[in-house]
């Protein structure tokens, strides 16, 4: 690659719109791109792309790379504020976007919805929101510790998680939005396989838990959480 090729892609990485992030979990300074796409990446979801095959993304290394001056066009000419308007028109509000934090398992899903699946340009493909879910969990009590079924309901289009306490009751014990939820299986902690941790903040900004399995590991309120 040229040297003048080459401060034209890192003049491109700063532009409004780029600002010097990856396109897909917002890390800082990528130094990866996919230029058929036209966005920047962080090596980790620069990894994702090449798994999605070269007929989705076709990546290169903006310092390790030889890039031609059509290459570097495109990236000018499209950008990652672009590639968002194209991608992410219709992303439901129940699914959370990664950030650079985010384990590579849940990168993986979300840039495969946004350029495999082409699920936020095409509502008609979330199927996770077409319908609601419910189902049986065991949750571990705040006071004696002791697990006991509770009836959970998930409603993506309305962005929330419930739980009743009595079998038969018109209003829930809680509703809890599902994008301020983070969500992880921890078998250890709970003593069960398919034992999982749902924390959340509270009206005063507090981290709070649940903790909730599923006996058969059938329901899959847990996964869809989780995913």
């Amino acid at each position: 690659m040229s040297g003048g090729n080459h401060r034209r892609l890192l003049d491109i990485r700063l532009k409004p719109g780029n600002d010097n992030r990856c396109a897909d979990c917002n890390a800082e300074e990528p130094e990866w791109a996919s230029y058929s796409i036209g966005v920047f990446l962080c090596a980790t979801c620069c990894g994702i792309h090449r798994s999605l095959g070269t007929h989705i993304s076709k990546t290169k290394g903006i310092k390790l790379d030889n890039w031609d001056d059509e290459q570097v066009a495109a990236m000018d000419e499209l950008g990652n504020a672009s590639a968002a308007k194209k991608y992410l028109v219709s992303v439901p509000p129940c699914y959370r976007r990664p950030d650079k934090n985010t384990p590579a398992v849940l990168k993986e899903q979300w840039i495969k919805a946004k350029y495999e699946r082409l699920e936020f340009q095409n509502p008609e493909r979330q199927l996770y929101l077409m319908d609601e879910k419910s189902g049986y969990l065991m949750k571990r009590g705040r006071d004696d510790g002791k697990f006991l079924s509770r009836r959970f309901e998930l409603r993506g289009r309305e962005n929330l998680l419930m739980y009743y306490t009595k079998e038969g009751a018109k209003s829930p014990k809680a509703k809890l939005p599902v994008d301020k939820l983070n969500c992880c299986f921890v078998p250890s902690k709970i003593g069960n396989l398919n034992g999982m941790q749902i924390s959340y903040p509270d009206q005063r900004g507090h981290t709070r838990n649940i903790y909730v399995f599923s006996s058969d590991g059938k329901v899959s309120i847990c996964h869809d959480l989780v995913c």
